[in-house]
């Protein structure tokens, strides 16, 4: 034969490979009857096939997605017993089969807590495709639940998607999900041809949480200090993670204006500076990254100890040789009515044995006693057959109906005097008055007399327009003070002060903070050293002093 088929063409679809061809003239066969021979070769076989020349022009191939077919026909004799002849091949086609897209660009942009926007796209050189795609998501963790308590959540599929945008809505907030994008399978395709999926997490925004903490108790309490703890909310209400937690104590008797507040991170807190034997609120509430939920139910947690907060403004109104007169005021408020005070008292170089007295009734009576210090409110006392000349340390403590003490008050130091005769330590005295000059003395206590380095002198107008007071300095052994070039007619209050360091007592030491919140620092330090074991006793203060610094950027 002089010549192969012509016009070879391939066409196909995902299942077939359809080939097509003109048969050459039978002028050019140069025998009685002929065949044609279709060479082929794909990227899983390669073989011949034999075609009849009456058989119709085109023929179906079995093919899979994705196949390159080269294919070549040629014209060949049948005789019987004779080696057949042959045409020249015809030239080569080729045809590479439309495959399924392989990974797909997808993005997925969390918008709200409750919705995202899922992007897809297909490769450059899926482009063609047309049949779209599948997108499903499922849940896979709640909020804060953990995913093997999140249950099993049915896929939502959306089917024949074929924009490139698509919206999820009604989500779960700060929940975890899983999209799925799967190309449409073609009508013809076979089912056992997979279809290939491309798969991403992603995580919804945080919300606000919809529940309170749960299991709010009380783990422990002390006169002036509670302590609670609670678990976080049920994790289909925590709508993200939760970051912090807030806590609000308030006092829960009309008296007790108490109100201690704080965050976080843990799930237990412990509050102090509290009222012995007062009831208090508490109340927690979780947040996320978007802001507080709401405030769990209260609980109400009691403080041991007494009720009744200590006496105030203890005071010595007269002082003599034994016997000082103390005035106080009851404690504040009056939470119960008191029914007894006791009164204790030492010297001050030796407390190892004070004495104390319980008083009621009549005994507390301020009728006779003269001070300017003393009110209706006042209640009043003398101690006597005390020493002279020797400093003593007093406190007061008051009894409620009920039989409970309450806290003690401050220690207040006060001098009995030498004799009754001669000036009272520490008192200050306008010794003359001129038109423009003031003389003034005053007499130091004997027991600090040895311990002053110096007098700090100040004077100042008795009016808050006095913005310059002014201070001098005199030596310790220097017991009165002119002050000259002042205005006629003027009230000046005047004011002196003794100086002098204890050469025995060193400063605290180990200063540090503890604990803090937006309102409040908790320090401790350790005691001075004190070699000499006359004085370790003798602390009876220490003075905390906080300054308040500004930085500015």
């Amino acid at each position: 034969p002089e010549e192969p088929p012509t016009d070879l063409k391939l066409s196909s679809d995902f299942e077939n490979v359809k080939l097509t061809w003109t048969n050459p003239d039978e002028s050019t066969w140069k025998c009685d009857s002929v065949e044609y021979i279709i060479d082929f070769v794909n990227t899983t076989s390669r073989g011949l096939m034999t075609v009849a020349s009456d058989a119709p022009n085109e023929l179906l191939l079995p093919s899979v997605p994705g196949t390159k077919w080269e294919i070549r026909m040629r014209t060949q004799t049948i005789a019987d017993g004779q080696k057949p002849s042959y045409s020249p091949w015809s030239d080569r086609v080729t045809l590479q089969t439309q495959a399924l897209p392989g990974e797909l660009f997808l993005k997925v942009e969390p918008k709200t807590p409750t919705s995202a926007l899922v992007i897809w796209d297909l490769a450059d050189q899926d482009q063609k495709w047309n049949y779209g795609v599948d997108i499903s998501y499922r849940l896979k963790q709640l909020g804060g639940c953990a995913e093997s308590k999140s249950g099993d959540h049915e896929p939502v599929t959306s089917y024949n998607v074929q924009d490139k945008q698509i919206v999820l809505n009604d989500l779960k907030p700060g929940s975890e999900y899983e999209v799925t994008v799967t190309p449409r399978r073609p009508p013809t395709l076979r089912s056992s041809v997979v279809t290939p999926k491309t798969v991403r997490r992603f995580r919804t925004k945080a919300d606000f949480p919809s529940g309170p903490p749960t299991n709010l108790r009380g783990e422990g309490r002390r006169d002036t200090e509670i302590s609670f703890k609670w678990e976080p909310p049920v994790c289909e209400e925590q709508n993200g993670k939760v970051t912090q937690y807030e806590y609000e104590v308030t006092g829960a008797e009309e008296w007790n204006d108490v109100k201690r507040e704080g965050v976080t991170p843990r799930t237990n807190a412990a509050v102090d500076q509290l009222k012995p034997g007062s009831i208090y609120n508490v109340r927690v509430r979780a947040y996320t990254s978007e802001g507080p939920g709401p405030w769990s139910e209260p609980i109400q947690i009691t403080t041991t100890g007494t009720e009744l907060g200590p006496p105030r403004e203890l005071t010595a109104v007269h002082t003599r040789p034994k016997a000082i007169q103390l005035t106080w005021l009851p404690p504040y408020p009056e939470r119960t009515p008191v029914v007894v005070y006791k009164v204790r008292y030492s010297p001050r170089a030796d407390d190892s044995n004070p004495v104390e007295m319980e008083l009621s009734g009549e005994q507390l009576s301020c009728t006779g006693y003269k001070s300017p210090l003393i009110t209706s409110d006042n209640l009043c006392t003398t101690v006597k057959s005390l020493q002279p000349d020797t400093t003593y340390r007093f406190a007061v403590q008051a009894q409620s109906a009920s039989g409970g003490w309450g806290e003690w008050s401050p220690a207040y130091f006060a001098t009995t005097r030498s004799t009754d005769d001669g000036p009272i330590p520490g008192k200050l005295r306008l010794v003359s008055a001129g038109h423009d000059n003031l003389r003034v003395n005053w007499t130091v206590p004997p027991v600090i007399r040895n311990a002053i380095d110096q007098f700090l002198v100040n004077i100042s107008m008795a009016s808050v327009m006095d913005k310059h007071p002014k201070q001098y300095a005199v030596r310790g052994e220097q017991t009165d003070f002119h002050f000259r070039g002042l205005e006629p007619v003027t009230h000046y209050n005047i004011t002196v002060q003794g100086v002098g360091l204890l050469s025995w007592l060193p400063a605290p030491t180990d200063l540090k903070l503890l604990e803090k919140s937006d309102r409040m620092m908790h320090v401790a330090w350790s005691p001075p050293e004190i070699f000499d074991p006359a004085y370790k006793d003798l602390i009876t203060h220490y003075r905390v002093r906080a300054k308040l610094t500004y930085f500015c950027s």
